[in-house]
């Protein structure tokens, strides 16, 4: 697994952890990612699905790249970004969720920033001392 797939499973498992909801019954109810990744039209799935876009958008991903990943449309895309504002203001539940998916990511940003960086200063030695 090279380190863009490894990133993009990463965020996935973030947004699929979020997503987990519970039924009243006292059931567990998952999220699953065939749902996600499917035409499926559940709440739950247009959620997750709707976060998992505003998630791979937040950390650099491009329009084209998520059509790809998600086999969607640009539009679909368009519209799941906008769709996320309407629900952040309007769900609390959903907005929390979005909350803890950021802060998961940005952990896992600054991970790689450093790890980026780390890289950079041995290139830098290599080429002092070569």
């Amino acid at each position: 697994m090279n380190e863009c797939q490894r990133k993009i499973n990463m965020i996935i498992d973030v947004v699929m952890s979020a997503c987990d909801t519970s039924l009243v019954l006292g059931g567990k109810k998952e999220v699953l990612k065939k749902n996600v990744f499917s035409k499926s039209k559940t709440e739950d799935a247009v959620r997750a699905r709707t976060l998992l876009v505003v998630a791979l958008k937040n950390y650099g991903y491009t329009n084209e790249t998520i059509c790809a990943l998600l086999d969607i449309t640009e539009s679909a895309v368009r519209k799941m970004l906008s769709t996320h504002d309407f629900l952040k203001n309007t769900n609390r539940i959903y907005e929390l969720t979005c909350l803890s998916v950021k802060c998961q990511i940005e952990s896992y940003r600054g991970e790689d920033e450093a790890e980026i960086q780390k890289h950079v200063l041995e290139a830098a030695k290599i080429q002092t001392n070569g």
